[in-house]
């Protein structure tokens, strides 16, 4: 678990993805309540690259799923710091 609002994550390819391309998968968690938060505001920035910027809001159930993000390394900040970032296992 991650906390403080942002986390760094490296993105590798699998071998049954496209080239050079992996999938981000996490839930935002209330550290407090220790609930899912939907609607919270999150940019993901590229380390190697700070013009590769997403930005985005968290679905009903506090998930942020991205695909086809090229492979490296990223900083992920939450628009509230109190939240918690949480690995999600891939089906």
């Amino acid at each position: 678990m991650v906390s403080d609002g942002w986390g760094m994550f490296e993105v590798a390819a699998s071998s049954s993805e496209v080239v050079n391309k992996g999938t981000i998968n996490v839930q935002i968690m209330n550290q407090t309540t220790n609930k899912p938060e939907s609607s919270i505001n999150y940019t993901l920035t590229a380390n190697a690259d700070p013009s590769w910027v997403h930005q985005d809001k968290t679905d009903k159930i506090g998930k942020i799923q991205l695909t086809n993000i090229p492979t490296g390394q990223y900083t992920l900040k939450l628009s509230d710091p109190e939240l918690s970032i949480v690995p999600v296992e891939s089906n």
